[in-house]
C-alpha cells in the first residue's frame, strides 16, 4: 500500500519540477539556485522510492519462496507420517494375530526402506529428494522404487547437480505419464543410482504396460535437452519392460573416492 502511495506521488513531483523549470527561465540567479535545490531533492525522492519499491518486491518474493518451501516440507512430513503409520499398523496386526513368522521379514523390510529413504534425502538436491520421497502421494500410474547401495551426494561429486536432478525428475514423470493404467496396478519403475570409480551410473527399469512410441520419444527429447549433464549408455524398449541406462562422468582430475 505504501508503494502505491509513493508511485501516485511521482507524477505530481514530476509536474512540479516541470513548472519549476518554466519559472526558472525568467527568474534571477537566487531563484534558480533555490529551484535547483528543489529539483535535486525531488530527484533524490524519486530514486529513494524506486529503491524501496525494489526492496519490497524482493522481500515479497523471498517470503513467497520460503512459504512454498515450507509447504513442500509439510507435504514430505505428511507423506512420511502416512507411510510409517501404515507400517506400524501392519506390525501391530502381526502382533495381534501372533504371526511371529511374518514379523521378522516385515521388520527387515522396514529397516531397508528407512535406509533407502535416508540415502534419498541426502542426494544433495532438495527438490529431487522431495520429488522422489513424495512421488506416490498422488494418483500415479506406477509405483517407484529408488535403490542406492551407499550415500551419494550429487553436489559433492562435482556433477551438474541441478541439471541431473531436473533430468531425473523429468524422466520419472515421463514414465508415469506414458504408463497405461492396469486393473492390478502392476506398473513399476525402479531407479538404481550407483557411484562408480569415474562416473555415476543411473539405471531406470520400468515393468508393465506403456505407450512405447510416446515414451521413447519423450525420453529421447529429455536426454537431448540434458546432454551436457548426462549421456545415454543403453536403452531397450520391450513389450513389458523398458531399460534406460545413463552415465554422468566426474570432472577430470578430481579425486572423489572418499566423497559421499
Amino acid at each position: 500500500m505504501r508503494t502505491r502511495g509513493w508511485m501516485t506521488a511521482v507524477p505530481v513531483v514530476l509536474a512540479a519540477v516541470a513548472m519549476a523549470a518554466l519559472i526558472a527561465i525568467s527568474a534571477g540567479w537566487a531563484m534558480r539556485l533555490l529551484l535547483g535545490i528543489v529539483i535535486g531533492v525531488c530527484v533524490f525522492f524519486i530514486v529513494y522510492i524506486r529503491e524501496r519499491e525494489i526492496g519490497l518486491r524482493h522481500r515479497l518474493e523471498l517470503d513467497r519462496a520460503q512459504a512454498a518451501q515450507e509447504e513442500k516440507m509439510i507435504g514430505v512430513l505428511s507423506h512420511a507420517r502416512h507411510q510409517w503409520m501404515n507400517e506400524l499398523q501392519l506390525l501391530y496386526g502381526y502382533l495381534q494375530l501372533k504371526k511371529w513368522d511374518k514379523l521378522k521379514p516385515a521388520m527387515e523390510r522396514i529397516k531397508a526402506k528407512a535406509l533407502q529413504e535416508s540415502y534419498v534425502s541426502r542426494l544433495g538436491v532438495a527438490e529431487l529428494a522431495t520429488f522422489l520421497l513424495t512421488f506416490e502421494s498422488g494418483g500415479k500410474s506406477m509405483t517407484l522404487d529408488v535403490e542406492l547401495s551407499e550415500e551419494v551426494n550429487l553436489r559433492k561429486l562435482g556433477l551438474e547437480a541441478d541439471r541431473l536432478a531436473d533430468c531425473f525428475r523429468h524422466l520419472v514423470a515421463s514414465f508415469d505419464a506414458h504408463a497405461l493404467a492396469t486393473a492390478d496396478g502392476s506398473n513399476g519403475l525402479s531407479v538404481e543410482i550407483t557411484r562408480l570409480e569415474r562416473e555415476l551410473a543411473v539405471e531406470f527399469v520400468f515393468s508393465g504396460s506403456y505407450d512405447k512410441d510416446a515414451l521413447q520419444l519423450a525420453v529421447e527429447r529429455i536426454l537431448q535437452r540434458y546432454a551436457d549433464a548426462v549421456e545415454l549408455e543403453e536403452d531397450e524398449y520391450d513389450e513389458q519392460r523398458v531399460t534406460v541406462a545413463l552415465r554422468a562422468s566426474f570432472p577430470i582430475g578430481e579425486d572423489i573416492r572418499n566423497v559421499c
